[in-house]
């Protein structure tokens, strides 16, 4: 069953993370142990996300990337930034 899942060591990237089923989609993967990557266009939003989550699960992995799908170059760098923190 899906309470018993354990995703620790688990890396997720979830876009759209700010509102909706990304916000709910975020917080139960990290409330599972994952480590959740939320790439948004809006970082404050993202951070007051993530702020919520620790509130929860004070010792969750969350990291926030600044990608906006609709730029190409936004999400190349997204990608390169990604890359680059070898998670």
């Amino acid at each position: 069953a899906i309470a018993e899942v354990d995703l620790t060591g688990r890396t997720i990237l979830i876009t759209g993370t700010t509102s909706g089923i990304g916000t709910e989609t975020a917080r139960a993967l990290a409330l599972k142990g994952a480590h959740v990557i939320m790439a948004n266009r809006n970082i404050v939003l993202a951070e007051a996300l993530k702020n919520r989550i620790l509130e929860e699960k004070p010792d969750a992995k969350i990291d926030m990337i600044m990608c906006d799908l609709s730029s190409l170059q936004s999400v190349q760098a997204a990608a390169q930034e990604y890359k680059d923190q070898h998670w």
